[in-house]
């Protein structure tokens, strides 16, 4: 049976912040996806790092190039203004000039 499109969404949703991430890290061990700004706050904070999902502490890797293609090909609306939709890419260039408007 084919996923449905909210359960494969989740997939993108970082296990920190629970925004769709951005620049996107994976843990080896259960596929968790994380922001790389909340990987390293999390570093920053308890001064190594440990997966909340699976308790790995291996450490990080870049999102499968596979999985981050589907990422970037996907379409999201501006959280701030709602009118604006755009791919991955573009929305995150979008949202460092949006005022909301």
């Amino acid at each position: 049976m084919p996923t449905e499109l909210p359960e494969a969404i989740n997939h993108f949703i970082c296990k920190v912040c629970q925004y769709v991430v951005y620049q996107p890290k994976e843990c080896p061990k259960c596929s968790a996806v994380f922001c790389f700004d909340c990987n390293s706050g999390y570093i920053s904070k308890y001064g190594k790092w440990k997966c909340n999902q699976c308790n790995s502490t291996d450490g990080l890797v870049d999102m499968h190039r596979v999985v981050k293609e589907v990422l970037e090909k996907l379409v999201f609306s501006c959280p701030k203004c709602l009118d604006v939709k755009r791919t991955y890419n573009e929305i995150n260039k979008h949202l460092t000039g949006c005022d909301g408007q």
